[in-house]
């Protein structure tokens, strides 16, 4: 089980690999959103991401993405690092069924998926001090994998490649 406070924490790591018990996702998400007001804990499910189209309609509907949202990468980015519209002290991403994630796509095309979310984990967890309206502290954003343990290695070394903290 991963600590409560690592995902409270703005250091790196900010993707986890979390070998899962049937009761980890949820014991996890009640914790969180038990000590933390305000702590939007989101639970996406890798069998409703198996194509683009699934990946981008699972944010969509889960993070309550604006109806401007483009279903590409470059507007989740955009998304995934304003969310004006869901605002939260922290955000923790729960991904189960991670096998299954963009699984009827290029193993390249989830390489990038990944580094597009440790850009959006960089980009929360550190401070925006610009002197602009938008300027803000920075806030806990981590992403959480859970996923079997023969799954486990090979997602380790898919992060490896990547070449994302995990």
């Amino acid at each position: 089980m991963i600590r409560k406070q690592l995902l409270q924490s703005t250091s790196p790591p900010w993707l986890h690999i979390v070998v899962k018990d049937s009761s980890d996702e949820e014991n996890l998400a009640a914790s969180l959103r038990e000590d933390e007001d305000n702590w939007v804990v989101a639970i996406l499910r890798g069998a409703d991401m198996t194509t683009f189209a699934g990946l981008f309609d699972e944010f969509a509907g889960v993070l309550r993405f604006p109806a401007y949202f483009g279903r590409n990468f470059n507007a989740l980015y955009d998304c995934l690092t304003d969310l004006a519209w869901f605002p939260a002290k922290g955000y923790t991403l729960l991904f189960n069924e991670v096998a299954l994630i963009l699984s009827h796509e290029t193993s390249a095309d989830f390489v990038a998926f990944l580094k597009l979310l440790q850009r959006a984990c960089e980009k929360w967890n550190h401070a925006e001090q610009t002197g602009e309206p938008w300027d803000r502290p920075a806030i806990a954003f981590h992403a959480v994998f859970q996923t079997s343990p023969d799954e486990a290695a090979r997602l380790r070394l898919t992060l490896q490649e990547a070449d994302v903290v995990g």
